[in-house]
C-alpha cells in the first residue's frame, strides 16, 4: 500500500511496485492477476489468507523486513500499565499464543 514501510522496502530491492490506497485495492489487483503478489504487514494478510482469500490465495515466503507493532496512547495514559499487564498476562498464560493460532497460524 502507499506510503507504507512495505513500500519504500521492496523499492529499495529493486522491484516493480504498484501502489494502491487501499488493503481492499491489493486483494482484487492480486485476485485479477493485475500483480503477481501482495507485500504488506504479515498478520494482515495471513488473516485474510485464511480466511476471505482461503479458496484462491496463500502465503509464500519468509518474513524479510520483521517489524514490530506498538500502541499508542497520550502521555502519561492510566492505560499504559492497564494494557502492559494484560499483554504480560497474556503472553505468560499462553493465551497469545492462543489467539495468535486462531487468527493466524502457528506463533513462530
Amino acid at each position: 500500500m502507499r506510503g507504507t514501510t512495505s513500500e519504500s522496502t521492496l523499492k529499495k530491492l529493486g522491484a516493480n511496485v504498484v501502489p494502491v490506497d487501499t488493503i481492499d485495492e491489493v486483494y482484487n489487483k492480486l485476485k485479477k492477476n493485475e500483480v503477481e503478489a501482495v507485500v504488506f504487514d504479515a498478520p494482515v494478510l495471513v488473516y485474510y489468507a485464511l480466511n476471505d482469500g482461503s479458496d484462491w490465495s496463500e502465503i509464500v515466503g519468509e518474513l524479510f523486513n520483521k517489524e514490530n507493532y506498538g500502541i499508542v496512547l497520550q502521555e502519561d495514559s492510566i492505560l499504559r500499565e492497564k494494557i502492559n499487564r494484560a499483554i504480560l498476562t497474556i503472553k505468560e498464560n499462553g493465551y497469545y499464543d492462543t489467539l495468535h493460532k486462531k487468527y493466524f497460524g502457528e506463533v513462530e
